[in-house]
């Protein structure tokens, strides 16, 4: 059994972010991370796709940004900028190290890991959004192959496939603009009309009050401030493939075919292969 000061369940950007404040309160922190490597989410996710935010608000605690061109960086370019600010700060790391289960003991957290068993005053669960992909539960089968957008490699599909992409947001817009690069044929699967690219501000005078405005609560905005249920999409791209006939655009799944599947509103589509672009659900059953 060891002890510690404070102890962060997650190296992504959020687990680093409170290490660092940890530190400025004289609590040197141990992160737990059950990968090899730092950056959450960030290093599963596609390359080449870029942020809905400016690059030049997304930045660490100690003011660092990212490099590269553009308003909006990509994630190699974001996930780059966290390992430069892990390596920086040093601090204590213990990779592929999962947390198991936490209780508490005469004050005291105890947290259960693969590696050892840890207790700690203060326990922060930095575990992310993104920890298990989510894939609907529909009736009926598909003979095909089936991927979630967390595993899928755009390299594989050839030029002859048809392949129906499920969920339109910046996941499903970034599958989409790959498989039409590999020359695929897509079917993309939506149950709300398509979102628009964000309003950009930031080459503007009013970038600064932009940015402030973005991070101000909902509740706090007249009309929630224009603000949908859904995150709006970076890529413009999927509106004008649609519009120029390259996406074809069908309505909500409603049930899985052996060639492919039936629509809510009764469309029978027929695809090679079927990618799921619909989010991920939170990993807090250890808890």
């Amino acid at each position: 059994m060891g002890d510690a000061e404070l102890v962060i369940v997650g190296a992504g950007p959020a687990g680093l972010c409170a290490a660092w404040e940890g530190r400025k309160r004289g609590w040197e922190p141990i992160i737990l991370e059950r990968r090899s490597v730092v950056g959450g989410a960030w290093a599963e996710m596609p390359p080449k796709m870029r942020c809905l935010s400016p690059r030049k608000y997304d930045r660490m605690p100690d003011g660092s940004v990212s490099s590269g061109d553009g308003n909006r960086a990509t994630v190699a370019e974001i996930l780059t900028m966290i390992e430069a600010f892990a390596a920086k700060n040093q601090f204590r790391i213990c990779m592929e190290s999962s947390a198991q289960a936490v209780s508490v003991q005469n004050g005291m957290f105890e947290i259960e890991t693969t590696r050892q068993l840890l207790r700690t005053p203060r326990l922060i669960i930095a575990t992310g959004e993104y920890s298990r992909p989510r894939v609907p539960s529909v009736p009926g089968d598909f003979d095909g192959p089936t991927e979630h957008t967390r595993t899928f490699d755009p390299n594989t599909v050839t030029s002859s496939e048809r392949v129906a992409v499920i969920g339109a947001g910046n996941s499903g817009a970034e599958a989409v603009l790959a498989i039409l690069a590999r020359g695929g044929q897509v079917v993309l699967s939506t149950r709300y009309p398509l979102a628009g690219p964000p309003i950009d501000f930031s080459e503007t005078v009013l970038a600064p009050l932009a940015a402030w405005y973005a991070g101000l609560p909902v509740r706090w905005l007249p009309g929630r401030g224009g603000c949908q249920v859904k995150t709006p999409l970076v890529y413009g791209e999927l509106k004008r493939g649609v519009q120029a006939g390259q996406i074809e655009l069908v309505g909500a799944l409603g049930e899985l075919q052996a060639r492919g599947f039936r629509t809510s509103s009764g469309q029978d589509v027929d695809v090679d292969r079927i990618v799921w672009a619909t989010g991920y659900r939170r990993e807090t059953t250890w808890l």
